[in-house]
């Protein structure tokens, strides 16, 4: 029988039908503290009453709307791809025990819902390989964890975003603690958080493989730690960590352990544009770095403002140990610490021969001992340290140099730094390696003030320089006459005439803020 335009009509009507209907977008369920929990409610006019029904009704990639109201209950969900929201913003609230929502299933997004008084908001124990959305929830007062990856739930190829929530006195405000990135690569984004007085802000654990950014979040008055991050092992292709952006910050009278920690920072780490304030031991500490040997080893420390550290602002202890890379600790401005800049064990193993280590335009002021110390200076590898540009100002030390093994086989670049105002010694050497030191600024075109007492090593003093001290085993000719301004290119050394106050306002913006400070 020939078949006719009407036929032909039909027939396609029903191709596009069953295509369609493959496509599952998924139906709406509704619920509401007035509702009923029979399998023929669920609608708008007919809500459920509890949301555990709801998802018990619920298939893959169904939405659940929760209206206004407070609802009683542990919420497990053991389906796929699910949407769990407040109909009206945060208007929903859960009231659980143990939890407040626990994901057994794969995928979930979870949106404008308060979550209340239970042991953890959101628990992710299920393995999963779908996205997942935490966003715009308020979590208040779990006695554990605000949002909790429990610590043998696998995260695999999956996009991962927790944004814009507002967690307040937890246990720990996000602590994600399963393997992610085992199998495939992850990708990870915790944005734009407000955490308060939790003990930590933000705890990661165990990146195999992929990608994480933690960035734009508020963490206050967390008392242990700020964001701690361990257990980097990167067996995964390209890994990547951003800390970047983040306001970490201490009420006066309270103290904690770390602002930033990361152990064993590996393949490319970013920890950038920071701010951190109060009384904790160390601003930013990273232990370990290299330790597990993935190349290419890129990490980038720069741009933070740490104030008020008790011990350090920043802290690096046991660099390149397995393997030698890049280290930049660059544009950072610290003040009242004890030690603003502290490296320990440079060169911890001798596969690191050969590591670059750039310690280039920060800002150290205020500070109890040193402005810059290393403590053992290529203590198994030489390598090579550039120290450029940087500012010490009314520090003890500007800089201290103590204990070195390998510093005649390497490379070690001081100048164009500018020193003022430090109390005992612009540079102190505790060596008995000589350091080429010239053209920098040591707060007076007369130079350095180098007593006659102080040695013969180099064989010249400078008993009328008006500048900061140094200590024997510095060789500081020549000097800079004036000070390094930001952005020069000149290699120094050749200004003459007086120093004029104003130009210290020139050297980098952020000194601007310590000289009105210091008025």
């Amino acid at each position: 029988m020939k078949k006719g335009p009407y036929f032909k009509g039909i027939q396609f009507s029903l191709v596009l039908l069953v295509v369609t209907a493959g496509m599952a977008f998924g139906e709406t369920w509704y619920v509401a503290p007035d509702g009923a929990n029979t399998p023929m409610n669920g609608t708008s006019s007919d809500p459920f009453k509890t949301i555990q029904y709801a998802v018990d009704q619920a298939s893959t990639g169904d939405t659940i709307l929760v209206e206004e109201g407070t609802y009683f209950e542990e919420v497990n969900i053991d389906k796929d791809q699910l949407t769990l929201r407040s109909l009206t913003p945060n208007s929903a609230t859960i009231h659980g025990e143990d939890y407040c929502i626990q994901l057994l299933g794969n995928g979930l997004t979870i949106e404008d819902l308060n979550l209340q008084n239970a042991g953890k908001g959101i628990v992710v124990s299920g393995d999963q390989t779908e996205d997942l959305n935490f966003s715009s929830n308020w979590i208040e007062s779990m006695l554990n964890y605000g949002i909790y990856f429990y610590w043998d739930a696998a995260i695999e190829g999956s996009d991962v975003l927790i944004e814009d929530n507002l967690v307040l006195v937890t246990g720990v405000g996000i602590l994600m603690e399963g393997d992610m990135g085992i199998a495939q690569d992850v990708d990870i984004h915790i944005l734009d958080n407000y955490i308060s007085d939790a003990s930590t802000g933000i705890e990661f654990w165990y990146l195999h493989g992929g990608s994480v950014e933690i960035s734009d979040n508020t963490i206050i008055d967390c008392n242990s730690n700020g964001i701690y991050v361990d257990q980097i092992d990167p067996e995964g292709a390209g890994i990547s960590f951003k800390i970047e952006n983040n306001d970490i910050s201490l009420a006066s009278g309270m103290s904690g352990s770390h602002g930033i920690y990361m152990n064993n920072a590996e393949r490319t780490t970013w920890i950038k544009d920071n701010t951190i304030t109060g009384q904790y031991q160390y601003g930013i500490y990273i232990p370990y770095l290299a330790f597990l040997g993935a190349e290419p080893l890129q990490t980038f420390i720069e741009g933070n403002q740490v104030t008020g550290s008790s011990i350090e602002g920043i802290s690096l202890w046991y660099l390149f140990i397995n393997l030698d890379g890049s280290v930049y600790i660059r544009e950072n401005t610290i003040s009242d610490s004890n030690n603003g800049i502290y490296l320990h064990y440079l060169g911890d193993g001798t596969a690191g021969e050969g590591f670059e280590l750039y310690i280039e335009e920060n800002v150290v002021f205020d500070c109890d001992a040193a402005g810059l110390e290393f403590n053992y200076l290529f203590y198994n590898a030489p390598g090579s340290v550039y120290l450029r540009r940087n500012n010490f100002i009314d520090n003890q030390y500007g800089i201290f140099f103590n204990d070195e093994y390998h510093l005649e086989e390497s490379s070690l670049v001081v100048g164009n730094n500018n020193f003022e105002g430090n109390t005992s010694y612009g540079i102190f050497n505790d060596m008995d390696v000589l350091i080429s030191a010239p053209d920098n600024w040591w707060g007076d075109p007369s130079g350095p003030y180098d007593p006659t007492t102080a040695g013969d090593n180099p064989s010249y003093d400078n008993p009328e320089g008006l500048g900061d001290e140094v200590s024997e085993y510095v060789d500081y000719e020549p000097w800079r006459e004036s000070p390094y301004i930001a952005g020069e290119e000149s290699t120094g050394g050749c200004s003459t005439g007086g120093f004029d106050p104003a130009l210290i306002l020139l050297i980098v913006p952020m000194l601007g803020l310590f000289i009105s400070k210091k008025r």
